[in-house]
């Protein structure tokens, strides 16, 4: 038996029941038209009994409830017992009001994505449906769930470059620099902002601030020097 991939997915519960209701006994599935054929086969023991024309549809016609009753009629009255759907998404324009990946039927009604749709009719023999019918369960709701490829892994955000590590200097280290920026009669407002891009391996005790004090070092550097 050929290998289905998993380009098929079933109505959601819902629908299913309402088609049990109504006796039409037809399930519905759904693949995506762009993808080769052997993608999108079903299994041996189902034959081919006729396929539409395309055709354009809203996905807001894609939201409600049993939205290819009138096809699935078809299908029953040809002695058939599987529709597939063959869509491509032909433009997009979600519902800005709706979290993106929001496939629920709320959503679906009131967005306005068009697709190229058209349908093929099968007659499966029971082995066929069953193996069908264990395909994994849709996980959005709604009147129908689309997933018309497997979905795309997520890009990885790349990491911000790393920003160079400041070196840590101790308080004595730092004094030096700052009186050797005095010397060279650096401005008061250029020493202050390296001090504060500074970082210190322990915080300066007394005696150094008050070393600092007695080398003319300005307060305001001394604060700052004091506060990393």
């Amino acid at each position: 038996m050929k290998r289905l991939l998993s380009l098929f997915l079933a109505l959601a519960t819902a629908c299913a029941t309402a088609q049990r209701k109504e006796s039409i006994g037809v399930d519905v599935y759904e693949a995506d038209a762009a993808a080769p054929a052997p993608q999108r086969s079903l299994p041996e023991g189902c034959r081919q009994l006729g396929r539409s024309e395309p055709l354009d549809q809203m996905e807001s016609e894609r939201g409600i409830d049993d939205p290819y009753k009138k096809e699935r009629r078809e299908v029953a009255g040809k002695g058939g017992n599987v529709l597939l759907v063959l869509s491509e998404r032909t433009v997009t324009r979600p519902n800005l009001d709706c979290p993106s990946g929001d496939n629920s039927a709320d959503c679906l009604r009131s967005a306005q994505s068009w697709y190229r749709v058209s349908f093929e009719q099968y007659l499966c023999a029971p082995e066929a449906v069953a193996e069908l019918r264990r395909l994994p369960p849709p996980s959005q709701a709604g009147g129908i769930t689309l997933l018309l490829s497997p979905p795309k892994k997520a890009a990885i955000p790349k990491s911000p470059p790393a920003e160079p590590k400041t070196a840590t200097r101790t308080p004595a280290e730092l004094k030096t620099k700052v009186l050797d920026m005095m010397r060279e009669k650096v401005a008061t407002e250029v020493i202050l902002a390296y001090v504060r891009g500074q970082r210190l391996s322990r915080k300066m005790s007394a005696e150094e601030i008050i070393d600092w004090t007695k080398s003319g070092i300005p307060d305001a550097v001394i604060e700052a020097a004091a506060s990393r």
